[in-house]
């Protein structure tokens, strides 16, 4: 099949800026590879709004969960050396992961965190708060993987968890004796020539960085603070990596070679160490679907180590919310095999896209959280266009305009709700009986609740100012929360949420009619019932009636 032009790739300029003006997207970065060559990089919109600086292929961004790619690359390199296997029960690399004998996931070996297998509750929205600032400490991930509910039957069904990402890290850390940013250097980034690509924060001032904006529902770009910064983060495995398009496109071209190798597609004779720096001999075992999605298409949706499998045509990436918003991808071409991922955090949306047959990629980095799917619609549009199938393509700048939109409405669905939903304009006890700590089973995450200085009752997650927020009575001993999107976008929240994780649910277990010892928070939509229980501390050691949220 002939290449496109570089002309094809231009005459889709237009559309491109005017998704991203629709979704509210400050900068894009793209690079096309294909049949291993590297054929089209182009850039839009800003790197720094207030600086006015372009980005360019150079401009590096956070890439979110294309860093799972990595590392399981990592992990592949400890197997190639027989110092790890797919099949080793993660106990018996960290002891300390300890959940009941009894239940099947106890057994979880690496393979089953890599392809999402476990079965446990993802608990994604407890971990970071506002500002991007994580609520918990890498270390408290396998505290976390111990005591989350169980979602679906271990190997069971596919459940995508961020916290087994991140433990996958320490087993890395682990085994090689390094840390994951000196590994991830040491094996990737130095013998690929990756210049630009980092872990978390660069040893020093990495010039040309893409700053992190949400767009309040008239999608301008507003300037929020960074993700995932510091060596050791929680998190950094599973979505801390930092990259540009020049260097992505190294790392994919490394291992589409790979692939017409060890898949057998060509016929290449064997290199010498410095044409191949780094083995990829476990890309098969990487790229097998290990675990089915639930998607309802005939077609084969599947995830393997860090990366999905999609027979096209496909959806890739589906949207949130209504699925007219997920066309199919490749819809009219021949179908083909696409090994690809995406990634999310706020201030970031990423994807990549290999087709291992063809020695063909794309790779599209933004610097926003779009109010919609906007980086995957541009995405999209170049992939037909590698796929020389413009002529069937969607109307991806109405599709942008259509589900902005309804991005941009989300939080006053949620909200009306909410007040639909109000049984009780005073609450049922005097507003001191709510007042305390209260902490999670395992003590590593509390709620305040606390009085103002005008009385009224507030919840703070983490005692963290930015996470404070007034609490409205809603039903008998229950409260809600609330943020406009505008109000979400500034302090880099996520808005998807549903009703449920703004209800505080209030109980007391004694017969003591002003006395509540826990509340219920059902912050994980998979969670059961109310939620997660929060226990009261003793009043004697409950200091959230007594202090100020920190700025912390």
């Amino acid at each position: 099949m002939k290449s496109p032009s570089s002309a094809v790739f231009a005459s889709l300029s237009s559309t491109i800026n005017e998704i991203s003006r629709l979704s509210g997207i400050p900068g894009v970065a793209i690079g096309v590879i294909d049949n291993g060559q590297v054929i089209h990089q182009a850039s839009y919109g800003f790197c720094d709004v207030e600086k006015q600086i372009p980005c360019d292929n150079d401009s590096t961004f956070v890439l979110g969960s294309l860093t799972k790619a990595f590392t399981s690359t990592l992990l592949a390199q400890l197997v190639q050396e027989g110092r790890l296997n797919w099949t080793d029960p993660l106990s018996q690399i960290l002891p300390e992961f300890q959940r009941d004998p009894q239940d099947l996931s106890s057994h979880t070996t690496i393979g089953d965190l890599l392809c999402h297998h476990t079965g446990l509750s993802a608990f994604d929205s407890l971990w970071l708060g506002s500002d991007n600032v994580p609520l918990l400490n890498h270390f408290d991930a396998i505290k976390v993987l111990n005591y989350v509910p169980q979602e679906q039957p271990f190997r069971g069904s596919f459940v995508y968890n961020n916290f087994a990402y991140e433990v996958l890290g320490h087993v890395i850390e682990k085994i090689s004796g390094s840390s994951y940013s000196a590994f991830l250097h040491e094996r990737l980034l130095r013998p690929l020539g990756m210049k630009r690509t980092y872990f978390t924060d660069p040893t020093e001032q990495m010039e040309n960085e893409a700053r992190p904006y949400a767009p309040p529902a008239d999608a301008s770009p507003v300037r929020i603070s960074p993700a995932l910064q510091g060596d050791g983060v929680l998190m950094g495995p599973a979505g801390g990596v930092r990259s540009c398009v020049s260097d992505l496109l190294i790392f994919y071209n490394a291992l589409l070679d790979a692939a017409a190798k060890e898949i057998e597609l060509g016929t290449e004779q064997n290199r010498t160490p410095e044409d191949q720096p780094v083995s990829f001999s476990e890309l098969p075992t990487m790229w097998t679907g290990w675990n089915i999605l639930p998607m309802p298409l005939l077609r084969e949706h599947s995830y393997g180590y860090g990366w999905l499998r999609s027979q096209l045509p496909s959806v890739l990436a589906p949207s949130r919310g209504n699925p007219q918003f997920s066309p199919l991808v490749g819809l009219g071409a021949p179908s083909r095999l696409a090994i690809w991922h995406s990634g999310d955090i706020p201030g970031y949306q990423t994807h990549a896209t290999l087709f291992p047959e063809t020695k063909q990629a794309v790779v599209v980095l933004t610097n926003a959280l779009s109010l919609n799917a906007g980086s995957r619609y541009i995405n999209d549009v170049i992939l037909e266009a590698l796929l020389d199938n413009l002529d069937n393509v969607h109307d991806y700048a109405k599709l942008a305009k259509d589900s902005a939109g309804l991005g941009a409405q989300r939080m006053d669905c949620i909200h009306k709700e909410l007040v639909d939903g109000r049984s009780r304009t005073e609450p049922s006890r005097p507003l001191d009986s709510y007042v305390g700590r209260y902490f999670n089973k395992v003590q590593n995450f509390f709620i305040n609740v606390g009085r103002d200085g005008e009385g009224r009752l507030y919840v703070s997650f983490m005692g963290r100012k930015p996470d404070t927020f007034d609490l409205t009575t809603y039903q008998d001993d229950s409260f809600f929360w609330f943020l406009t999107h505008d109000e979400a976008a500034k302090l880099a929240r996520y808005d998807g949420y549903g009703g449920d994780f703004y209800i505080l649910n209030f109980r007391s277990s004694s017969g003591e009619k002003d006395v509540i010892d826990a509340l219920w928070w059902r912050h994980e939509p998979s969670l059961p019932g109310l939620g997660e229980l929060f226990e009261r501390q003793p009043a004697q050691d409950n200091f959230a009636a007594e202090k100020e949220a920190s700025d912390l």
